[in-house]
């Protein structure tokens, strides 16, 4: 085979390899555009997840449950006090405990 032969062969390998990476370049981008439209959930899906109850505030004066006790520390108590970070908890013992919300409970929950 001559060299100009080879050369046009190569060149029409090329031509071919260019046309099937635009075809697996845009099956590629079809597939990640259904993918996305799977995960996007449409309003009607979100209406059909169940309702989760939302946990309640937080106020002065409710019985709650620490969660997290130290050791010889009360594990209930009175909400006396309400920070951005902080609940003070009093104890029917008459001590308080300064605990996250998430380290405490509602008595009835």
């Amino acid at each position: 085979m001559s060299k100009d032969a080879e050369v046009k062969e190569v060149i029409e390998l090329i031509k071919a390899l260019n046309l099937q990476q635009a075809t697996l370049i845009s099956r590629l981008e079809r597939l990640s555009a259904e993918r996305r439209e799977e995960l996007t959930p449409i309003p009607a899906q979100r209406a059909a997840v169940p309702n989760i109850i939302a946990p309640r505030e937080f106020r002065i004066g409710d019985e709650v449950r620490i969660l997290n006790p130290r050791r010889f520390q009360a594990q209930k108590g009175k909400i006396i006090k309400i920070s951005d970070t902080r609940i003070t908890v009093k104890a029917p013992n008459g001590s308080t405990v300064l605990r996250a919300p998430k380290n405490i409970a509602h008595q009835n929950e």
